[in-house]
């Protein structure tokens, strides 16, 4: 994808210089709206529909980390509750409004059981056909001091393990990656079985599921989350499916570009225990992307959401953040979990995305990207 000057070069310059601003708070006392890429105030109730709308509008939710828990660290289970109540709101939008399906970014479980499972079931009874959900590290489980053999499981031959005698991964987690690539979705999704990795299309945007985080191998400390060659799956996806068309794109895995996923402490600096995935693994993604038309990357482990200077990520293959990147960088943003009550309706027009962030029932954020169609 060759940068050339035009219009809306000089547009997408600007923006970036300027970054994202909060909206007056007299602008609306419900919502405080960021205006990402915008120089209008954003409004509060829909959008109005663009002067020439050539491409058909692609509405979608996005949500993460339902992380249903059945162990001690939840009694109560009033997290749980919560992320039904985020699944009855998203069925209901699902229904009566014009959304195409729901993204999840990973952590359906919090400790992979088959319980857990069990319950996220029931999170998208009445919704699965329009569910394209993919696994984070709570859904990475094997039972305590047993040995695993990464590349026997690699091959992903799970129905040999489901035997608890011989099993390498706990019985929720080989549940739930059988569901991830096996059960049916509205959308045809295009994977090489026995793959957990999918891409599907709606209208001229191409899709990628790539679960855990792009990569090829774990990082050393984490070995039991395994990426299971998602990087060269997107690569030969990307290569077939999107090739030099400049068809947009949307990313979805579960580590972000947050400090939480990238392993940042307070202080700024790397903490090598808690680094889930690496600088390299995110260097050779930020490669393989710029030849291509990305519309954003949604990502979920971190969990409450709900402010824009964490969550609205700007990224450019080393720095992140609306301060220092380069012009040229790819939008991300962190979902929020639905465990805490977080989710985003997305709609894409010819010329611009429209993120919003929701608390329940309550719009908390809207962001406004200019795009490329």
């Amino acid at each position: 994808m060759k940068f050339f000057i035009s219009k809306y070069n000089v547009f997408c310059l600007f923006l970036f210089l300027f970054g994202c601003k909060e909206v007056p708070k007299e602008a609306s006392k419900e919502v405080n709206y960021i205006q990402c890429l915008t120089a209008s105030p954003v409004k509060k109730m829909g959008l109005d529909e663009p002067e020439k709308q050539e491409l058909p509008q692609v509405h979608f939710l996005v949500t993460a980390d339902p992380q249903y828990d059945e162990n001690l660290m939840n009694p109560d289970g009033t997290l749980s509750t919560t992320s039904d109540e985020i699944s009855r709101i998203i069925k209901h939008k699902l229904e009566t409004q014009d959304f195409r399906g729901l993204l999840i970014a990973g952590d359906l479980t919090h400790n992979s059981k088959a319980k857990e499972f069990v319950r996220y079931q029931k999170f998208t009874e009445g919704m699965s056909s329009k569910v394209y959900e993919g696994l984070g590290n709570h859904d990475f489980r094997r039972f305590p001091d047993d040995t695993i053999d990464i590349k026997a499981n690699q091959a992903f031959g799970f129905q040999q393990f489901m035997n608890k005698e011989v099993m390498g991964w706990n019985e929720g987690s080989l549940r739930l990656f059988e569901y991830i690539r096996s059960h049916k979705r509205e959308t045809k999704i295009h994977s090489s079985f026995p793959n957990i990795h999918y891409s599907w299309d709606w209208e001229d945007i191409h899709f990628v599921q790539l679960n855990l985080f792009p990569g090829d191998e774990p990082v050393p400390r984490k070995t039991i989350q395994n990426p299971f060659k998602s990087f060269t799956f997107l690569k030969k996806d990307l290569a077939e499916k999107v090739g030099n068309s400049g068809r947009p794109i949307v990313l979805i895995h579960h580590y972000g570009f947050d400090n939480f996923s990238r392993g940042i402490d307070e202080n700024g600096e790397i903490n090598v225990k808690g680094e889930w995935w690496t600088a390299k693994q995110r260097r050779a993604y930020w490669d393989l992307l710029s030849a291509y038309n990305v519309l954003a990357i949604f990502s979920g482990h971190a969990h409450n959401c709900q402010g824009c200077d964490n969550c609205y990520l700007p990224w450019d293959g080393t720095s992140v953040g609306r301060e220092n990147v380069q012009t040229k960088s790819i939008p991300t943003f962190v979902s929020g979990s639905a465990r805490e009550g977080c989710y985003l309706e997305c709609s894409v027009y010819d010329d611009r995305m429209i993120v919003r962030r929701f608390l329940k029932e309550k719009p908390i954020l809207e962001y406004q990207l200019a795009i490329r169609r």
